[in-house]
């Protein structure tokens, strides 16, 4: 991380979203998340699968273990505590944040009625999961618009999965026909939040007009 931002210009680093055996709140890892806080670093937290034999047909361990995975690392690190003590943490979530944006009033009703959910944090887990940032590859309009109207447009960054075979290869396409995703908010979805997010200079970033989903020269 140092490396990549210090040296060679970079907004942040890409991270799985288990540390071997640990999770990633795990305590040791918390001069890392303390850096990452100084530097200003945008973190990406994508998974690497969840491994169990349950999951070995169908492709299930990307179908359903990867955004389990992801589901597994958010929750820790709210309960955990670690987007409370480090709060200005800028984090993207990817495939559409998985389960932990699609029920964060599970989460909440859990810290609402045990202590052990509770112990760490003093807000409600959703204040925190409102902070992260999440990309688009969710793959219905309607999942899209669920995002957009419980985050808004300034948390959510296009996003493609290129080049894998559970990529998203229209994305630009994705955010246009999705309703209730205007104009204004497209134009965040689709570049601005990156720019303002990355520290990006707007002037060297290419512009495009669409219609019907392709762009315009």
């Amino acid at each position: 991380m140092e490396r990549c931002i210090g040296q060679l210009g970079m907004p942040g680093i890409e991270i799985g979203a288990n540390a071997g055996s640990d999770e990633i709140s795990a305590r040791r890892l918390e001069p890392f998340w303390a850096r990452a806080e100084e530097l200003n670093a945008t973190i990406l937290l994508h998974p690497t699968s969840f491994a169990s034999d349950r999951l070995s047909s169908h492709y299930l361990s990307n179908v359903i273990g990867n955004p389990l995975e992801t589901s597994v690392a958010v929750a820790n690190l709210v309960f955990d505590g670690v987007l409370e003590r480090y709060p200005n943490l800028k984090m993207v979530v990817s495939h559409g944040g998985a389960y932990a944006a699609a029920y964060t009033a599970r989460m909440d009703h859990a810290w609402g009625s045990r202590p052990d959910c509770r112990g760490l944090i003093p807000n409600p887990p959703s204040s925190y999961v409102e902070k992260l940032y999440f990309d688009t590859i969710v793959f219905a309009t309607d999942q899209l618009d669920h995002l957009h109207r419980k985050f808004g447009a300034d948390r959510i960054l296009i996003g493609t999965d290129y080049a894998f075979d559970m990529g998203e290869y229209d994305p630009v396409e994705h955010v246009l026909d999705t309703p209730g995703i205007d104009a204004a908010a497209a134009t965040k979805i689709c570049g601005e939040n990156a720019i303002e997010l990355f520290k990006l200079d707007a002037a060297n970033c290419g512009r495009a007009k669409f219609e019907r989903g392709l762009a315009q020269t």
